[in-house]
């Protein structure tokens, strides 16, 4: 019985040989301990997405240019509103968020692929966009077939999109201890 339950993990033995190695307490390198796990490294951007965040970087060298980013990093939940409001978009990620010198968020920039025609994605899609407005941030949505050049990128995001030096948003948070009404 006992040979007929392998271990799921023993079928990739040969991947788990060239497995990262840890440091040990006696400062050898060593395999880490239990058995390996079924996963392997993705690409973080597909090929749309990296040319964005080149052309983003470009047109925003002041700017702090994130990719990937959970929502639920970007937005917080107002004091006393039920938590199920947080789960309607902790799922959610922004494809590029644009930040001030402060990590302020400034922009979401989202680009669209054959995916958001799906009506759970064009769902997701509704929230993503309504949770982003109610937070005050920018949302900017592009087609992936067609992406703008870096002078479009300046021009569709200039208002929204200032340089450190004219000023940025100020961080709007209430902080406990303190009045809500700003004194």
């Amino acid at each position: 019985m006992a040979n007929m339950k392998a271990r799921w993990w023993q079928k990739f033995a040969p991947w788990w040989k060239g497995a990262s190695r840890h440091l040990g307490t006696d400062g050898d390198l060593q395999a880490p301990a239990g058995p390996p796990w079924p996963v392997h490294a993705r690409v973080l951007l597909c090929k749309s997405e990296q040319t964005l965040h080149a052309r983003l970087v470009r047109a925003f060298p002041e700017h702090f240019i994130f990719a990937q980013v959970a929502l639920s990093q970007l937005i917080g939940l107002n004091p006393g509103a039920p938590w199920s409001i947080r789960n309607r978009y902790s799922q959610l990620v922004a494809d590029f968020v644009v930040c001030d010198f402060r990590y302020q968020p400034l922009a979401v920039i989202e680009v669209d692929g054959i995916t958001h025609d799906h009506p759970k994605q064009a769902e997701a899609d509704l929230r993503k966009a309504q949770v982003l407005g109610a937070a005050r941030i920018v949302l900017l949505r592009l087609n992936g077939a067609a992406l703008p050049s870096v002078e479009d990128l300046k021009r569709l995001l200039g208002e929204d999109i200032r340089t450190p030096l004219e000023g940025s948003r100020p961080a709007r948070r209430w902080r406990r201890g303190t009045s809500r009404r700003g004194s």
